[in-house]
């Protein structure tokens, strides 16, 4: 465990000692590591996928994915409250010298908040509509990297975000696929008052 995490700490040092290298990386890891791009893409996906497919079952399958995240985010947001309730890893400025590009988060780095709703949206997604779902992926690949990178998190920080939220991603998915005829209601019902 102790050469685990001494890999963890010299990685994210490594990593980080790039800052400042280069303005123009520095630039993007910024508008990228913020509370903002990311998620209001990922927001803007959903909602377009909600109403696009070019067929009838294309376009079940993506509101089934919009409803998978959606269970799939509140369910990874409560594993993350309880894991920050029984454990708290403290930030790597908080214990080392570090380039910081964001402001100073107050909750545990692990796991990382980004990283959890980033994997747990594209694999929903993935599970249903794998070409937008891979699309997603990558963008929360880059979200969680640049977090690491901007002085934030750690990368078993990241890792275990990524972990949860995949995992969780896929039991909802099971889950929807064993009751289907719940999810599907909701869709019809949606459909009967014009919002899907």
């Amino acid at each position: 465990m102790e050469t685990l995490l001494t890999i963890d700490k010299e990685t994210f040092l490594w990593l980080n000692g790039w800052v400042g290298q280069y303005a123009w990386v520095d630039s993007i890891a910024e508008v990228i590591i913020s509370d903002y791009l990311v998620p209001v893409v990922m927001g803007l996906t959903l909602l377009g996928l909600w109403f696009v497919g070019k067929t009838e079952e294309q376009r079940t399958n993506n509101q089934l994915a919009v409803l998978n995240t959606l269970a799939s985010v509140v369910l990874s947001g409560l594993l993350v409250e309880l894991s920050n309730y029984f454990f708290y890893r403290p930030r790597p400025f908080e214990n080392y010298s570090v380039a910081l590009l964001f402001y100073r988060p107050v909750d545990s780095s692990f796991p990382s908040n980004p990283a959890v709703v980033g994997a747990a949206v594209a694999m929903s997604v993935f599970f249903w509509n794998r070409r937008i779902g891979t699309v997603l992926a990558i963008v929360a690949f880059i979200y969680s990297l640049s977090r690491l990178y901007g002085g934030v998190c750690y990368p078993l920080d990241i890792l275990g975000g990524l972990v949860i939220g995949s995992g969780v991603s896929f039991v909802t998915w099971a889950i929807i696929l064993y009751v289907g005829f719940i999810p599907r209601s909701i869709l019809r019902f949606a459909r009967a008052l014009y919002l899907a």
